[in-house]
């Protein structure tokens, strides 16, 4: 995890922070994690911060598959590839990567990523990102495809890119 730690600290290394206290906070994060790095650590502020990542080109999931450890990042909730059923957790999917969510749980997706979510659940989907959703909260970016299947509450940021489809029981912003 320390390769992917240093690639994304030299990536936004020349960032101006003085104009952006929310980013300098961020900066010190990455600084004390630099002195004191530990794999668990990377793996946190890497959950907390991987919108922010992708969306600015720090990292693509190419680069934190080829230069994090798959299995640590598995065992974390950040999947490639597979399938994985859980309950009231928190992942993050890449490339072909599936989940099956319950609970609440808080899901996001990218690249061509797929997650079904049932029972007061919250998605992401970026990307071409798939997700079936019942009972759950949507938020859509890029060309996701969404399909509820009831009551869900869906924020469209798509631009019209996206395809959603709704049953007369959810509510689409």
């Amino acid at each position: 995890m320390r390769t992917l730690f240093d690639h994304i600290y030299n990536s936004i290394k020349e960032i101006n922070f003085d104009e952006n206290e929310l980013c300098k906070q961020y900066w010190f994060k990455l600084e004390r994690l630099k002195a004191n790095f530990t794999d668990q650590a990377a793996l946190q502020m890497l959950f907390e911060n991987i919108e922010w990542l992708i969306n600015s080109d720090v990292v693509d999931s190419d680069i934190i598959l080829s230069l994090g450890d798959e299995k640590k990042m598995n065992d974390a909730g950040i999947f490639f590839s597979g399938t994985t059923v859980e309950k009231d957790c928190k992942l993050i999917l890449f490339k072909d990567a599936k989940a099956i969510v319950s609970g609440h749980s808080q899901v996001r997706c990218f690249d061509n990523s797929i997650c079904e979510s049932y029972d007061s659940s919250f998605i992401t989907a970026f990307h071409n990102s798939q997700v079936l959703s019942k009972n759950s909260k949507v938020v859509v970016f890029g060309s996701s495809r969404i399909e509820s299947k009831g009551l869900c509450l869906i924020e469209d940021y798509s631009e019209g890119n996206a395809k959603i489809q709704t049953t007369k029981r959810d509510l689409v912003y």
